[in-house]
Protein backbone atom coordinates (compact mmCIF):
# COMPACT_ATOMS: atom_id res chain seq x y z
CA UNK A 1 0.00 0.00 0.00
CA UNK A 2 1.36 3.42 -0.99
CA UNK A 3 2.12 5.76 1.91
CA UNK A 4 1.37 9.45 1.42
CA UNK A 5 3.38 11.66 3.75
CA UNK A 6 2.53 15.30 4.47
CA UNK A 7 5.29 16.79 6.66
CA UNK A 8 7.33 19.68 5.35
CA UNK A 9 10.68 17.88 5.57
CA UNK A 10 9.79 14.21 6.06
CA UNK A 11 9.28 14.27 9.82
CA UNK A 12 6.27 11.94 9.56
CA UNK A 13 8.18 9.56 7.30
CA UNK A 14 11.13 9.52 9.72
CA UNK A 15 8.89 8.72 12.72
CA UNK A 16 6.89 6.13 10.79
CA UNK A 17 10.11 4.30 9.92
CA UNK A 18 11.57 4.72 13.42
CA UNK A 19 8.44 3.39 15.13
CA UNK A 20 8.21 0.38 12.78
CA UNK A 21 11.95 -0.45 12.78
CA UNK A 22 12.24 -0.22 16.57
CA UNK A 23 8.94 -1.93 17.44
CA UNK A 24 7.82 1.05 19.50
CA UNK A 25 4.56 0.42 21.38
CA UNK A 26 2.01 3.06 20.37
CA UNK A 27 -1.35 4.21 21.73
CA UNK A 28 -2.38 5.37 18.24
CA UNK A 29 -2.92 8.98 19.31
CA UNK A 30 -1.36 12.21 18.08
CA UNK A 31 -1.78 15.92 18.82
CA UNK A 32 -0.75 18.69 16.45
CA UNK A 33 -0.59 22.28 17.71
CA UNK A 34 -0.47 24.55 14.68
CA UNK A 35 -2.33 22.20 12.34
CA UNK A 36 -2.92 24.89 9.70
CA UNK A 37 -5.11 23.23 7.02
CA UNK A 38 -4.68 19.64 8.17
CA UNK A 39 -2.78 18.66 5.05
CA UNK A 40 -0.16 21.29 4.20
CA UNK A 41 3.06 20.48 6.13
CA UNK A 42 1.06 18.37 8.59
CA UNK A 43 3.02 16.15 10.96
CA UNK A 44 -0.13 14.33 12.10
CA UNK A 45 -2.19 13.74 8.95
CA UNK A 46 -0.24 10.68 7.79
CA UNK A 47 -0.72 8.81 11.08
CA UNK A 48 -4.41 9.68 11.27
CA UNK A 49 -5.10 8.85 7.64
CA UNK A 50 -2.83 5.84 7.06
CA UNK A 51 -3.02 4.07 10.44
CA UNK A 52 -6.38 5.46 11.59
CA UNK A 53 -4.85 6.98 14.71
CA UNK A 54 -7.01 9.27 16.81
CA UNK A 55 -5.89 12.88 16.54
CA UNK A 56 -6.41 16.33 17.88
CA UNK A 57 -5.59 19.14 15.47
CA UNK A 58 -5.36 22.56 17.08
CA UNK A 59 -5.43 25.70 14.91
CA UNK A 60 -6.22 29.22 16.16
CA UNK A 61 -6.14 30.99 12.79
CA UNK A 62 -9.83 31.42 11.87
CA UNK A 63 -9.07 31.40 8.14
CA UNK A 64 -6.94 28.25 8.23
CA UNK A 65 -9.42 26.58 10.57
CA UNK A 66 -12.15 26.81 7.92
CA UNK A 67 -9.89 24.87 5.54
CA UNK A 68 -8.97 22.46 8.33
CA UNK A 69 -12.64 21.62 8.86
CA UNK A 70 -13.12 21.00 5.14
CA UNK A 71 -9.96 18.88 4.85
CA UNK A 72 -10.71 16.56 7.76
CA UNK A 73 -14.29 15.47 7.20
CA UNK A 74 -13.36 11.85 6.50
CA UNK A 75 -10.69 11.18 9.11
CA UNK A 76 -10.68 10.36 12.83
CA UNK A 77 -9.81 13.76 14.28
CA UNK A 78 -10.97 16.22 16.91
CA UNK A 79 -10.60 19.86 15.88
CA UNK A 80 -9.92 22.72 18.29
CA UNK A 81 -10.08 26.34 17.09
CA UNK A 82 -7.98 27.75 19.95
CA UNK A 83 -4.53 29.08 20.68
CA UNK A 84 -2.48 27.26 23.30
CA UNK A 85 -1.30 29.97 25.65
CA UNK A 86 -0.34 30.60 29.27
CA UNK A 87 -3.79 32.09 29.85
CA UNK A 88 -7.39 31.09 29.32
CA UNK A 89 -9.60 33.63 27.60
CA UNK A 90 -8.55 35.43 24.44
CA UNK A 91 -5.27 36.58 22.97
CA UNK A 92 -4.09 38.74 20.10
CA UNK A 93 -3.28 36.74 17.00
CA UNK A 94 -1.42 38.01 13.94
CA UNK A 95 -2.78 36.40 10.77
CA UNK A 96 -0.56 36.26 7.71
CA UNK A 97 -2.76 35.94 4.62
CA UNK A 98 0.21 35.45 2.26
CA UNK A 99 1.88 32.74 4.40
CA UNK A 100 -0.79 31.44 6.82
CA UNK A 101 1.79 29.16 8.44
CA UNK A 102 3.57 32.26 9.74
CA UNK A 103 0.52 33.41 11.72
CA UNK A 104 1.12 33.58 15.46
CA UNK A 105 0.21 34.87 18.89
CA UNK A 106 1.44 38.46 18.97
CA UNK A 107 0.80 41.71 20.81
CA UNK A 108 0.46 43.19 17.31
CA UNK A 109 -2.29 40.72 16.43
CA UNK A 110 -5.03 41.79 14.08
CA UNK A 111 -7.66 39.38 15.47
CA UNK A 112 -8.65 38.09 18.89
CA UNK A 113 -8.79 34.31 19.25
CA UNK A 114 -9.86 32.00 22.05
CA UNK A 115 -6.92 30.82 24.14
CA UNK A 116 -6.56 27.97 26.61
CA UNK A 117 -3.80 26.44 28.68
CA UNK A 118 -2.39 23.20 27.29
CA UNK A 119 -3.63 21.05 30.18
CA UNK A 120 -7.21 22.06 29.36
CA UNK A 121 -7.02 19.91 26.22
CA UNK A 122 -6.66 16.85 28.45
CA UNK A 123 -9.45 17.90 30.78
CA UNK A 124 -11.71 18.10 27.74
CA UNK A 125 -10.27 14.98 26.04
CA UNK A 126 -8.92 12.71 28.83
CA UNK A 127 -8.58 9.80 26.40
CA UNK A 128 -5.48 11.60 25.08
CA UNK A 129 -3.52 11.55 28.34
CA UNK A 130 -1.51 8.66 26.87
CA UNK A 131 -0.50 9.69 23.37
CA UNK A 132 2.40 9.06 21.05
CA UNK A 133 3.36 12.21 19.18
CA UNK A 134 3.05 15.90 19.96
CA UNK A 135 3.81 18.23 17.07
CA UNK A 136 4.32 21.91 17.93
CA UNK A 137 4.60 24.54 15.20
CA UNK A 138 3.52 27.84 16.72
CA UNK A 139 5.99 30.33 15.26
CA UNK A 140 8.13 31.08 18.29
CA UNK A 141 5.70 30.25 21.11
CA UNK A 142 6.93 26.67 21.56
CA UNK A 143 8.77 27.27 24.86
CA UNK A 144 5.66 27.93 27.04
CA UNK A 145 4.06 24.75 25.67
CA UNK A 146 7.16 22.70 26.49
CA UNK A 147 7.22 24.25 29.97
CA UNK A 148 3.59 23.21 30.47
CA UNK A 149 4.42 19.65 29.38
CA UNK A 150 6.93 19.44 32.20
CA UNK A 151 4.73 21.27 34.71
CA UNK A 152 1.71 19.03 34.13
CA UNK A 153 3.80 15.88 33.52
CA UNK A 154 2.36 15.27 30.06
CA UNK A 155 4.84 12.99 28.33
CA UNK A 156 4.13 11.72 24.81
CA UNK A 157 6.65 9.27 23.36
CA UNK A 158 7.81 11.77 20.73
CA UNK A 159 7.81 15.55 20.42
CA UNK A 160 8.35 17.43 17.17
CA UNK A 161 9.05 21.11 17.78
CA UNK A 162 10.01 23.85 15.39
CA UNK A 163 13.01 26.07 16.09
CA UNK A 164 14.64 28.73 13.92
CA UNK A 165 18.07 28.84 15.55
CA UNK A 166 20.36 26.38 17.28
CA UNK A 167 20.08 28.56 20.38
CA UNK A 168 16.29 28.17 20.45
CA UNK A 169 16.65 24.39 20.03
CA UNK A 170 19.11 24.38 22.95
CA UNK A 171 16.66 26.35 25.14
CA UNK A 172 13.86 23.93 24.23
CA UNK A 173 16.16 21.00 25.02
CA UNK A 174 17.12 22.46 28.41
CA UNK A 175 13.42 22.54 29.36
CA UNK A 176 12.67 18.90 28.55
CA UNK A 177 16.06 17.15 28.77
CA UNK A 178 15.20 15.46 32.08
CA UNK A 179 12.56 13.41 30.24
CA UNK A 180 13.67 13.47 26.57
CA UNK A 181 16.70 12.95 24.34
CA UNK A 182 17.11 14.55 20.93
CA UNK A 183 16.47 11.85 18.35
CA UNK A 184 17.20 13.93 15.26
CA UNK A 185 16.96 17.38 13.77
CA UNK A 186 15.35 17.77 10.35
CA UNK A 187 15.70 21.27 8.95
CA UNK A 188 14.06 23.56 11.55
CA UNK A 189 12.35 20.76 13.46
CA UNK A 190 13.81 18.76 16.33
CA UNK A 191 12.37 15.36 17.19
CA UNK A 192 12.73 14.23 20.79
CA UNK A 193 12.09 10.75 22.18
CA UNK A 194 11.08 10.01 25.75
CA UNK A 195 13.88 8.40 27.77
Amino acid sequence: MHKKYYSQNGEDKFLDSFILNNSIHVHNKIIEIGALTGTYNSNSRFFIEHYNWEGIMIEPNPYSFTELVNNTKNINVILENVAISNQTGTCNFQTDTVHPGHSKISDKGNVKVKSIKFDEIFKKHPQFLNFDILSIDVEGNEIPILQDLMKYKIFPTFIISEHFTDNLRDIQNSIICSEYNILTTISYNTIWKRK
